[in-house]
């Protein structure tokens, strides 16, 4: 059979770490020590569990035996916790990206020091020291930094946005809380429930007591937290003592980094009957997340006749359509950030293209292929005594072996099951090239709903349960997996937001993302609609031809059997016998054909859902319009310029979210459409 080729290393994950800070700006100078000292403590523990973990077989055999981990902070700098956090992972070395509310000028206007007569308890810090010590450690940072367009007059939501920022961007939360509720939007307890809701785990320092670090993984976590969490005295345990025990925050964070970077478990095959066990043969039970993913192409036979077999379906689709397939050449972008994306695309987006076309062909096939066995079956029997038969017994063996073999090599490269998962990962891709750009991200919550969808719909069509089940479970975990591990080590978006968003409308988001769709959608319902005729006039016209055949036949079959009426009328009639004689088994391997060559064009018909395919791409591209005008209107307001529109960065980026969602939700429809097709003999 074949196994798959492995893949380059240019789409290898990276074992990178991001890690956000939140919290109090104004610190009880009594508990700064021992604040500093408690950080140190997770920052050290987090680089020695990462370098631990990149030693391990499981780990380095995906990230590379000498893989470094890339260490990144991302904090605000605002006074208070940002920069005590960003002092203590400097030393670290950590790399430090800051996001600011607004930019730099406006944001210095915060820095104003703290006024002992209101804060007494707090560290001393005039407006000078304050002002040095942002530019200081913004200078550290380099060109790693990323100004939002807030605006003064709405601070509490610029504040918000720029603590939304740091959670949409990081893997866990470093939180320096006193547990009380925000004073204001954007607060740290906003922030925090902000993390929790959206699956950021939050490491909990408290700010005033003495309690020991609390590990936040859910809302629910947070609430039991603040309604059981006590003052806790005596000496605390270092955090490499505690994890090894279950049920501690140090504990629960090592098990999370583990989850990060350890690849999924391997994936467990089922085979449902004899021809899967034999397709499947040597092939073990289980496959590996590197044969799932890091592979440069399905392997089958050899290049060239792959090549020619999974062109199959589009020979077909364009000779029944008289339209070439959809496809959009993808640009390069200039933005590294979109770049960064953009290269990670183009390989998935091959794949899965790939085993799309050797899925959709193999179906193609096995029409044909039943039609051809259906001919040579009809031949050999209507030939039956005659030499004429042999070959054609031959040749309808030949073409149930060549079905066999189609349903095996399609069984066992899973191109039906690789094929939609290629596509959901070419799509996350896709889209997160666009909200990078702006600071966004794909949400992966929404990516697990999705997921989680698919496979209950997949559970229920196929009635499975127990380790099956657990097997649908697995096959789809890498893709949230590895696109969370490309996401982890992305480079972020550098400079002012607002002086880049016109671009990043017109050429990411207009050009680069709905254009190309709304041809895509075009493209696809014209040479949906046409193919759909085709086969409808073909599996028509065939069916009637053989009501028509059906009749002759039974004319002739009469002539056939009343020699004595016929030696009774005109001499026109015996010529008719004659006629009957010598037509009568070619019109019966017609009337044997003609019904297979309807039900082979009515089943490519139902099997590619052709019309439903017109539906759906007319209705995306309604949606698609409708996001068009939206989009437009803003680009229009970021013309402007004077006056300044505040927040437009995250206005757009809502949009560009819920649009993201509605194509992936279309994929996932479509994925659950075909669930119930796969390639059956």
């Amino acid at each position: 059979m074949f196994e798959p080729k492995r893949q380059s290393e240019d789409t290898r994950p990276r074992l990178a770490l991001r890690v956000a800070v939140t919290g109090a700006r104004t610190l009880n100078a009594g508990r700064i020590g021992r604040l500093r000292a408690e950080v140190d403590e997770v920052l050290d523990f987090v680089r020695t569990e990462l370098a631990e973990l990149a030693k391990r077989d499981a780990v380095a055999k995906f990230y590379g035996a000498d893989a470094v981990p890339i260490l990144r902070l991302l904090s605000p700098l605002a006074r208070g916790a940002d920069r005590l956090v960003a002092h203590s992972a400097l030393d670290r070395n950590f790399s430090l990206y800051v996001p600011m509310p607004f930019g730099q000028e406006e944001y210095e206007r915060d820095f104003t020091g703290i006024d002992p007569a209101k804060a007494p308890e707090a560290v001393r810090l005039s407006a000078q020291e304050d002002l040095g010590e942002f530019r200081s450690l913004l200078a550290r940072a380099g060109e790693d930094w990323f100004a939002l367009d807030g605006d003064r007059e709405d601070e509490n939501r610029a504040y918000e946005n720029v603590g939304r920022f740091v959670v949409r961007n990081c893997d866990f939360l470093i939180a320096i809380w006193n547990g009380k509720p925000a004073a204001g939007r954007g607060g740290t307890a906003e922030i925090i429930e902000y993390a929790a809701a959206n699956g950021v785990p939050v490491w909990w320092i408290h700010a005033v007591e003495e309690r020991p670090p609390v590990w936040i993984a859910s809302v629910q976590g947070l609430r039991a937290d603040l309604d059981g969490a006590k003052p806790v005295i005596g000496t605390q345990r270092r955090l490499s003592e505690e994890a090894a025990v279950s049920g501690t925050a140090a504990h629960d964070l090592k098990t999370y980094l583990r989850r990060q970077f350890e690849p999924p478990r391997p994936i467990a095959r089922q085979s449902h009957s004899w021809l899967e066990r034999l397709a499947r043969l040597g092939q073990g039970r289980e496959t590996s997340f590197e044969a799932e993913y890091f592979a440069t192409s399905p392997g089958f036979l050899n290049e060239s006749l792959r090549n020619n077999y999974a062109k199959t379906y589009i020979h077909v689709m364009r000779w029944a359509s008289g339209c070439n397939p959809p496809w959009t050449p993808p640009r390069q972008p200039s933005d590294p950030v979109a770049g960064y994306w953009f290269s990670l695309y183009q390989p998935t987006d091959t794949r899965a293209s790939e085993y799309a076309a050797l899925y959709r062909s193999t179906y193609v096939w096995l029409f044909l292929l039943a039609t051809a066995a259906v001919v040579f079956g009809a031949a050999a029997a209507v030939s039956h005594g005659t030499v004429f038969a042999l070959p054609a017994i031959f040749l309808e063996a030949v073409t149930l072996l060549l079905i066999g073999l189609s349903v095996a090599f399609a069984i066992r490269g899973e191109w039906h099951e690789r094929s939609i998962d290629y596509r959901l990962l070419a799509e996350l891709c896709r889209k997160q090239q666009v909200l990078a750009l702006l600071g966004q991200a794909v949400s992966l919550g929404a990516l697990r709903r999705v997921m989680l969808r698919k496979r209950e719909s997949e559970r229920q069509k196929l009635d499975i349960s127990g380790s099956e089940a657990a097997a649908i479970v697995d096959r789809t975990g890498w893709v949230t997996w590895i696109f969370a591990s490309w996401e982890r080590a992305a480079p972020m978006p550098r400079g002012n937001i607002s002086e880049a968003l016109s671009g990043v409308i017109q050429k990411d988001v207009l050009e680069g993302l709905i254009e190309e769709q709304l041809q895509y959608h075009r493209d696809r319902a014209e040479m949906a609609s046409h193919a759909d005729e085709t086969f409808f006039h073909i599996g028509n016209g065939s069916f009637t031809l053989v009501f028509i055949l059906v009749i002759v036949k039974f004319a002739l079959v009469l002539l056939g059997h009343a020699p004595t009426v016929a030696s009774h009328v005109a001499s026109g009639l015996s010529a008719l016998h004659v006629i009957s004689e010598a037509g009568f088994g070619f019109l019966t391997w017609l009337t044997i054909v003609l019904p297979a060559i309807s039900a082979a064009a009515f089943g490519i018909r139902s099997y590619t859902e052709l019309q439903l395919l017109v539906e759906q791409s007319s209705q995306m591209r309604e949606e698609l319009l409708l996001a068009k005008v939206g989009i437009e209107q803003m680009k229009q307001r970021a013309e402007r310029g004077m006056p300044r529109r505040p927040f437009l960065s995250d206005d757009l980026a809502a949009d560009i979210h819920a649009l993201a969602m509605l194509m992936l939700q279309d994929l996932e429809g479509w994925a659950r459409l075909f669930i119930g097709k796969s390639i059956e003999p």
